[in-house]
């Protein structure tokens, strides 16, 4: 009987597809997370706690399977956390403005907790390590969060993928849009030009001539003058001057 039982947990423990997109438009696979035996165990707030992320854990709750699940040391299970039934997974940058840093993963539809459901947050950071747990935390009620090293997120190394939605950065499509309304000003300004005057030249058609021709030298101005006052600055603080 403890065969069977075995065996149908074993059989019970299955991957789940792992691609997201991210907020910035990438497309992440962190399929190659999902571990086969053993799970990825972790001892904590006196309870052992086993996961495997992006699948259910090889060892289940009886008949009940989840991405994560909670143990009493006498080897008696409290509870699933998480499950990927229901609300799916959300994947996130641990720190937006660096997503290179690493991913975040929040699962739902755990076991009850009271009037809320279990829910898990993996923090799964870039180091060159093979993936393993390294932190378990409550730090809000019934939300459990662990923290996982794993070269796998760290950007070239990996079976992570991205790809990028755009092959142009926010300054690039910035640098051409100003490129292209400039060269919009120009034609449309000196069609206007020789409307009213036939007579003028492409290049005396050119909207506000003189403005462009002198631009140069009122930057340069402008530049001497800024470093001008910064030496003089510069000697005030220096006492220097």
């Amino acid at each position: 009987m403890m065969w069977v039982l075995l065996l149908f947990n074993l059989a019970s423990a299955g991957q789940y597809p792992c691609k997201f997109t991210m907020p910035d438009g990438d497309v992440i696979d962190l399929s190659s997370l999902y571990t086969e035996i053993p799970d990825y165990e972790m001892d904590a707030m006196d309870f052992v706690y086993r996961n495997n992320i992006c699948g259910d854990t090889h060892k289940t709750c009886g008949v009940n399977t989840g991405i994560a699940t909670q143990w009493e040391y006498n080897g008696g299970c409290v509870a699933v956390l998480a499950r990927q039934s229901g609300t799916p997974p959300v994947a996130t940058y641990i720190n937006p403005d660096d997503p290179d840093l690493g991913i975040r993963l929040t699962y739902f539809n755990g076991d009850s907790c009271g009037s809320i459901q279990r829910q898990v947050i993996y923090n799964i950071h870039c180091a060159k390590e093979k993936t393993r747990m390294t932190m378990a935390e409550e730090f809000s009620l019934c939300v459990y969060t662990f923290e996982v090293n794993s070269k796998l997120v760290c950007p070239g190394k990996s079976g992570v993928t991205k790809k990028s939605s755009s092959g142009l950065s926010r300054g690039t499509w910035i640098l051409l849009l100003s490129v292209i309304l400039f060269a919009a000003y120009c034609i449309i300004g000196s069609i206007l030009n020789r409307k009213n005057d036939p007579e003028l030249s492409i290049s005396e058609s050119i909207p506000h001539k003189a403005f462009w021709a002198e631009l140069p030298s009122l930057v340069g101005d402008g530049v001497q003058f800024t470093v001008s006052k910064g030496r003089e600055i510069v000697g005030r603080i220096t006492g220097r001057e």
